[in-house]
């Protein structure tokens, strides 16, 4: 299979936003063009929507996958198997639940739904006084800015200002 060096953009070659994934905060284009693996893998961008993204890394990488079920577990053993995988350097991946209206819908605190996220790193902040306040996931959006997490510890929550933190 032959991937060229060619992406979507929304309004043609003059346009600078991608149609789909978008370049990583580096300006890395790393995800875009395995999309558009995958995508040539499934036949066109369009069998790629609403898919699983572990049958996308599992064919790209060759790496097993797990798929785990947060309705099955408590918090604290999601917070051990995303730690443990991380810890392991693995690539990991979440998604929102399928939702009326797709991933045009977004929930309470801004992730769009039926969407998948890349989980990037996982870090424990702690107050000055060396008190865990919070077990977060560092995620990724592929799509850039839309469908953003705007709840509790998001990156303009005010919460960041009310003291020092360390992770």
């Amino acid at each position: 299979m032959y991937i060229d060096d060619y992406l979507p953009f929304y309004g043609g070659s003059t346009s600078k936003t991608l149609l789909f994934t978008k370049a990583a905060t580096d300006g890395a284009l790393w995800g875009p063009f395995l999309e558009k693996a995958w995508a040539k893998v499934s036949g066109n961008y369009e069998f790629t929507e609403s898919g699983w993204p572990d049958e996308a890394m599992r064919f790209l990488t060759g790496a097993p996958s797990y798929t785990y079920w947060t309705e099955d577990y408590t918090s604290s053993e999601i917070w051990d198997i995303v730690s443990a995988a991380d810890s392991a350097n693995l690539i990991m991946t979440a998604g929102t639940p399928s939702a009326t209206g797709g991933d045009t819908s977004v929930n309470a605190v801004g992730l769009a739904m039926s969407h998948a996220y890349s989980i990037i790193g996982v870090y424990k902040v702690y107050d000055t006084s060396n008190n865990l306040k919070a077990s977060l996931f560092k995620m990724r959006n592929p799509w850039g800015s839309d469908g953003s997490y705007n709840g509790t510890w998001s990156d303009s929550d005010s919460i960041w200002k009310t003291g020092t933190y360390s992770t």
